[in-house]
């Protein structure tokens, strides 16, 4: 299939999908074929990375206490935990809040 887009409308076709955080403009074509409803909460690719961060500094905690064989967890490994405790409650408020609205534009 072709499709022929003025310079203004590939511009403002690849600005959506960008924002959509689709990588290829095939699945982005796919997904709104597919009436996909497609939300990217902001600040959502900002808390990943930083679960990431929390996530790879939690498993080195753990590793340390393996090895040390200790009864207690040391300090880093409960401050680590929580943070990612308090990052895991943000996402799911973050999505709660995407799953909320979409039940409200849906009228149930």
């Amino acid at each position: 299939m072709i499709i022929r887009l003025s310079d203004a409308e590939a511009s403002e076709f690849d600005k959506k999908m960008k924002k959509a955080k689709f990588k290829s403009r095939a699945d982005f074509l796919m997904a709104l074929l597919r009436d996909v409803r497609i939300v990217v909460p902001e600040g959502l690719r900002e808390m990943a990375v930083e679960l990431k961060k929390e996530g790879n500094n939690f498993n080195q905690t753990v590793r340390l206490w393996n090895k040390t064989q200790s009864a207690t967890p040391p300090a880093v490994f409960t401050m680590a935990y929580r943070r990612l405790s308090d990052l895991y409650a943000q996402i799911s408020k973050m999505l709660e809040g995407v799953k909320n609205a979409d039940i409200q534009s849906s009228g149930e």
